[in-house]
């Protein structure tokens, strides 16, 4: 398996184009490459950006009213927390912040993208028919934290043109005992590997291609992995939080 950084000039907020950065930036794309893009490019493509003002406490509640206009699910922090950071839900994940960033924004709030199935499928298209492949996955990504644990991980938001779960049920383990639930993550695996290679600083990497990684299905047609609420082991707690209308 290989993992393609792809370096790119630098898209500027609040909108830019990302056909062209890409048109001249990728590699030659191959059958059954896996195209890793970062949420910020993409949200950057669609214009989702809006101006910081230059007053800290204007600022600070400028992001408040985003977060809260853009989750699906708010937690405030502890009252006297060390770190007060909302907890939201924004499409079926867990995200400080609904996603919202200021990291190489110049200035700018980056939000996250939206339709970001139909975005991948666009991006999906326009690679297959530029490259002349037929199989070729396409998945946005970005850095989330995990609960327990230090260090952010990547991320699918969104994907096309691959099974996000790998089926395991049915199968044997090395004693010969039938596996009953295991299911693996394919989609954020590979969300988490093009991320640890893209970088989240200066590096200006915000493609990776997944090559040679046999593990993958591909597919003509979007398929889903959200848990539903009644299977989920993290509903307990997932229902502490406030829902938005």
């Amino acid at each position: 398996m290989e993992l393609l950084r792809v370096k790119t000039e630098v898209m500027m907020p609040p909108r830019a184009d990302v056909y062209p950065v890409l048109a001249k930036a990728l590699p030659a794309l191959r059958e059954r490459d896996v195209f890793c893009i970062t949420s910020k490019v993409l949200a950057i493509h669609q214009g989702r950006c809006v101006k910081v003002p230059a007053d800290p406490a204007e600022a600070l509640a400028l992001k408040d009213r985003l977060v809260r206009a853009e989750a699906e699910a708010f937690l405030a922090p502890l009252p006297g927390s060390g770190v007060p950071v909302p907890l939201t839900v924004k499409y079926h994940t867990l995200i400080p912040f609904a996603g919202i960033d200021e990291s190489n924004g110049n200035g700018w709030f980056v939000l996250w993208p939206v339709d970001v199935v139909e975005l991948c499928r666009e991006i999906w298209e326009w690679a297959r028919g530029r490259y002349g492949v037929r199989e070729l996955g396409v998945v946005a990504t970005d850095s989330a934290l995990l609960p327990m644990r230090q260090g952010t991980v990547g991320i699918s938001i969104g994907h096309f043109g691959l099974v996000p779960v790998a089926d395991a049920r049915g199968k044997k383990d090395i004693f010969g005992r039938e596996l009953r639930m295991t299911q693996v993550n394919m989609v954020d695996s590979l969300a988490a590997m093009a991320n640890v290679a893209m970088g989240e600083a200066a590096e200006r990497t915000p493609v990776v291609i997944v090559r040679d990684f046999g593990g993958v299905e591909f597919t003509e047609r979007w398929v889903g992995h959200v848990m539903p609420a009644d299977d989920d082991v993290f509903t307990p707690l997932l229902q502490q939080m406030k829902n938005h209308e």
